[in-house]
């Protein structure tokens, strides 16, 4: 067929069924307004067993805060000295956010102590 149009180069034909690709599309993206109100970070380090996941820790921190905790982002994890053998620290960071509401420290703190027992209560870990 190229031969016959004068075309050199490799050509190559597709069909595509329009109906089997919208089927899996997906649903529709919705729109979120950006925040009115700012967020409020906090910086947490726990020390726990070692063979406890980031991802458990992380359960246990969603488990353990109120509506205003918004995110959360691991970013390190450390052995060694000072910590003790069999024992890891490991540290995220906290986005806290309301919809009506700038937030104050008194508004964060009750949030991050039960945060805290959670860990505690739950997983062994303290705060580092």
């Amino acid at each position: 067929m190229a031969k016959n149009y004068g075309i050199n180069d490799r050509v190559y034909a597709a069909e595509l069924d329009f109906d089997a690709l919208f089927a899996c599309r997906g649903d529709e993206p919705s729109y979120v307004p950006l925040p009115r109100f700012p967020a409020v970070l906090r910086d947490l380090a726990v020390v726990c067993s070692a063979d406890i996941t980031v991802g458990r820790l992380e359960q246990c921190i969603r488990e353990g805060a109120g509506p205003l905790l918004r995110d959360i982002k691991f970013f390190d994890v450390y052995t060694g000295a000072p910590i003790p053998p069999g024992r890891k620290s490991v540290a995220f960071s906290l986005s806290f956010r309301s919809d009506d509401r700038s937030l104050s420290d008194g508004d964060i703190e009750p949030e991050m102590n039960a945060v805290l027992a959670a860990l505690e209560r739950d997983l062994g870990a303290k705060i580092r």
